[in-house]
């Protein structure tokens, strides 16, 4: 979901770069970034609350040692709400992009080393995370700077932080409450605790505004097309 929307407003902001549109790029940027996260960090939190019920529910018991793995590998959702690099590419700075790649690689690959010493295999997976963040805040900086805005300006960080706020409340409610549930509820019906998380989450961002009046207007427009359908078909 990511790429293809990066890849699809890329001529959009080659467009506002040719242009120098400085402020159009940051408030675009803002804009897709708040979309996208309503999306993904509630995904985040609620794959974060029943990553393990899911693997043994899928897999068994037997497959205990990759919840961590699993776990870990999560956070690259927060990390990548959005393809960083597209933007430097539109702005014709394709050679930032492979220094950065290369340089991730080279973090990844010498910290994979190291932590999978002291860690496990569970380090790797961190290494993973750990050189997403080296990526991501080097595309940040270089389009920070070719856009002459600082980083505090540069990402929708009130938003993102409130968003998180209430998504990790919720989550831990949640994670107490299944601990009180009768044995085993939450790993028979781990697909129904998260649907539940969703959805109250999705009521409360809604309410507060953490949904867009566009999307809100897709949304409802979708929602009543479903209906109607419904409606027809019986």
């Amino acid at each position: 979901v990511v790429y293809n929307t990066a890849n699809m407003l890329m001529p959009h902001f080659v467009k506002m770069h040719k242009e120098r549109r400085h402020e159009g790029i940051v408030n675009s940027l803002h804009e897709e970034i708040r979309r996208l996260a309503a999306f993904s960090i509630p995904v985040f939190f609620g794959f974060l609350l029943i990553g393990k019920d899911v693997i043994i529910l899928l897999y068994s018991s037997d497959y205990l040692e990759s919840v961590p793995i699993f776990k870990i590998y999560l956070f690259l959702i927060p990390l990548e709400l959005y393809a960083y690099n597209t933007i430097l590419q539109a702005m014709g700075r394709t050679d930032l992009v492979f220094y950065l790649s290369i340089g991730s690689l080279a973090v990844n690959a010498v910290l994979s080393i190291a932590l999978v010493k002291f860690i496990g295999i569970n380090g790797a997976a961190l290494a993973t995370v750990i050189a997403s963040l080296f990526s991501n805040a080097g595309c940040l900086f270089f389009i920070a700077r070719f856009t002459n805005t600082s980083l505090a300006h540069l990402m929708p960080w009130g938003f993102l932080a409130r968003l998180c706020l209430v998504s990790a409340l919720l989550y831990l409610g949640f994670y107490y409450a299944k601990s009180l549930l009768p044995v085993h509820y939450g790993r028979i019906f781990p697909l129904g605790t998260a649907f539940v998380y969703w959805t109250l989450l999705g009521a409360v961002a809604w309410r507060l505004g953490f949904i867009t009046p566009q999307d809100k207007a897709r949304i409802r427009a979708t929602v009543w097309s479903g209906v109607r359908r419904i409606r027809g078909y019986a």
